[in-house]
C-alpha cells in the first residue's frame, strides 16, 4: 500500500471502528434528568441513622448482597443480581441467543434540616445477548422505570416508617 493510501485509510478505519463501537451499545429511551431524579429521590421524616439502618436491613432482607456500606457518607451499594431479561429489554431479548440481564442498586441517605432525610435509590441495569458477550448498560423505558422505582420505594418506605400505633379497644361499660 502506498504511503498516501495508508495516510488516508488509517484514520478512516479508526473512525469506522469508533462508529461501530458507538452503535453497538444498545440503549432504550433515555429519560430526561429531571424525570429520573424525581423517580429516584424521596424525602422522609426520620433520623438519618435510622433511615440508613432501615435501608441496609431492607436490602439484606430483600436478598441483595451489599458490597459497600459507609454510614458516614450515607452510601450503600449492592452486588449484581440476575433478573429476567424480559423485564429489562424485551426488544433486545428477542434478538438474543441466550439473553442475560442483571441489576444493582445504589442507595444514598442525606441528612436534611429538621430530622428529615433525602433518600436516593438508583438502579443500574446491564444486558448481554449471550454468555460470552460483554455487558452493556441499558436505560429503563419510561413505563418500566416508573413501575420499578415505585415498587422499590414502596417496599423501602415500609421499612423506614414506624409501624402504626396499635388500636386500643374502648373500655367496656
Amino acid at each position: 500500500m502506498s504511503p498516501l493510501a495508508t495516510r488516508i485509510f488509517r484514520p478512516l478505519s479508526f473512525f469506522a471502528a469508533l462508529l461501530l463501537l458507538a452503535c453497538a451499545r444498545p440503549r432504550l429511551s433515555k429519560l430526561p434528568g429531571e424525570e429520573i431524579s424525581a423517580l429516584e429521590l424521596r424525602h422522609y421524616q426520620v433520623h438519618p441513622r435510622r433511615a440508613f439502618d432501615a435501608a441496609e436491613r431492607w436490602l439484606l432482607g430483600s436478598g441483595w448482597g451489599i458490597v459497600y456500606s459507609d454510614r458516614s457518607s450515607g452510601v450503600i451499594r449492592t452486588d449484581w443480581r440476575t433478573i429476567p431479561p424480559v423485564l429489562l429489554a424485551a426488544e433486545l431479548a428477542k434478538e438474543a441467543k441466550k439473553p442475560e440481564a442483571r441489576r444493582k442498586l445504589w442507595v444514598s441517605v442525606k441528612a436534611l434540616p429538621n430530622t428529615q432525610v433525602a433518600l436516593r435509590l438508583q438502579i443500574l441495569e446491564e444486558f448481554r445477548r449471550d454468555g460470552k458477550a460483554r455487558w452493556v448498560e441499558v436505560d429503563l423505558s419510561r413505563r418500566l422505570a416508573r413501575r420499578e422505582y415505585e415498587a422499590l420505594h414502596e417496599s423501602l418506605k415500609d421499612a423506614l416508617l414506624p409501624p402504626p400505633p396499635a388500636q386500643v379497644p374502648p373500655p367496656k361499660r
